[in-house]
């Protein structure tokens, strides 16, 4: 069966979870998060990571709508095109 726009985007983020802790780990991320003064019992804390979930989504889920709508060549140029953009 065909996966919805926000299908793939949940797929995707569900599957990068996986890397994501273990790279976390390896690095020590969680010793790093334990041992410093951020915490996320922090309300401006919690809503800033919360707000860069959903942004990330929404990035996310732009990315695959404009995939469904547009060549594969298009798409790598308006890709390539914004990180030009961004670097300027």
């Amino acid at each position: 069966p065909e996966l919805t726009t926000w299908g793939r985007v949940y797929y995707q983020n569900t599957l990068s979870l996986v890397p994501a802790v273990a790279i976390a780990l390896f690095q020590g991320e969680f010793q790093a998060y334990n041992e410093g003064s951020v915490s996320l019992q922090d309300p401006s804390v919690a809503i800033k990571v919360a707000l860069s979930c959903i942004v990330g989504c929404g990035i996310s889920f732009a990315g695959f709508l404009l995939r469904k709508y547009v060549s594969a060549l298009t798409f790598t140029v308006i890709g390539v095109t914004n990180k030009i953009a961004t670097v300027l």
